[in-house]
């Protein structure tokens, strides 16, 4: 979201696994700038499983589910629903692991670099913060 982040407020729950750093069940609410948010869940516990994302606006929607190999995609065109998918492209999961190792070893340039994830990490920090302390909506700081 490119849009400037007002609050983040966390609720993270440690139920069975108390053994492990881990958090058992997550959720944060980011509040963006003009009303916009996004919630973000992730669970170990959860007996049933939901879509593993979706990304809802006022003139459509994309879903995916766990297993699915395409986005549902759902659009409006003068008041008629449309619906579609649309496959995955072909994904390397390993590369972003080869790239780490290239650049210990090469030198070669990141393709994630540390800076480009500050922000990620910091709103991470933020809900865990507004989890220890009730749910209670942080403001960003590095957002004034």
């Amino acid at each position: 979201m490119p849009h400037r982040i007002e609050s983040v407020t966390g609720v993270f729950h440690k139920r069975k696994w108390h053994q492990v750093s881990n958090e058992d069940h997550c959720q944060a609410l980011i509040r963006f700038e003009g009303g916009r948010t996004a919630y973000l869940e992730q669970s170990s516990l959860a007996a049933i499983g939901k879509a593993r994302f979706r990304i809802l606006g006022t003139e459509g929607g994309i879903e995916q589910w766990h297993g699915m190999d395409a986005l549902k995609l759902v659009t409006f065109d003068h008041g008629t629903r449309l619906e579609s998918k649309e496959p995955f492209l072909s994904d390397d999961w390993d590369a972003f692991y080869r790239n780490v190792a290239d650049h210990l070893i090469l030198g070669e340039p990141l393709a994630v670099t540390p800076q480009s994830a500050r922000k990620v990490i910091g709103v991470i920090n933020l809900a865990e913060e507004s989890s220890r302390r009730g749910g209670m909506p942080m403001e960003v700081p590095f957002e004034q």
